[in-house]
């Protein structure tokens, strides 16, 4: 027999209720992932129109109940936070993986494309190449492999030459091949 895999996507409300009824027990869960696209409230609330510190709160929620949840024999699960670079929080990156580095989270850092509005990419390169330099300045070495998404994202918009150079660069700053992630 084979099992179903379902894929939900709930407001933060939603699993808070699910939680306090004690249905998350119940469930066989194997991944969470909570979308946090911002460090700051103001542009929280811009992007996701939500309350940050709701998120915040259940996120810490989450990560506690996932201790406990193994410790009954529930089960397991991957608990992770979202961060979708666009415009409005392209330069609240570097905060937010010093939250996330603080509070011990599986990260997944992703790029926004559509609407063209929102993305980074349709910055010049001129402004793309300064978001590199501050994310190559103000994100910690090891915490950059986890941006290497957007990371590779602008590297892909330069001419050969450009790419090169930085991959070079991110090769020693990661110990790491960064073209190979």
């Amino acid at each position: 027999m084979t099992k179903r895999v379902m894929w939900w996507n709930l407001p933060i409300e939603e699993v808070e209720e699910l939680a306090r009824e004690n249905k998350l027990n119940t469930m066989s869960i194997k991944h969470i992932t909570v979308s946090m696209d911002a460090i700051d409230p103001k542009i929280f609330k811009k992007i996701r129109n939500g309350h940050l510190h709701k998120v915040v709160k259940t996120v810490m929620e989450l990560q506690k109940y996932q201790k406990e949840r193994e410790q009954h024999q529930y089960g397991t699960f991957i608990l992770s936070v979202n961060f979708l670079v666009q415009s409005l929080n392209a330069y609240h990156l570097p905060e937010f993986m010093v939250f996330i580095e603080n509070n011990n989270l599986p990260v997944e850092v992703q790029v926004e494309f559509e609407p063209e509005e929102f993305s980074i990419m349709s910055w010049d390169e001129n402004q793309r190449e300064d978001l590199l330099k501050y994310y190559l300045k103000e994100i910690n070495p090891q915490n950059i492999l986890f941006c290497h998404r957007v990371i590779n994202t602008i590297l892909n918009s330069f001419k050969l030459g450009k790419k090169k150079r930085y991959l070079q660069f991110l090769d020693l700053l990661t110990n790491k091949h960064f073209s190979k992630i």
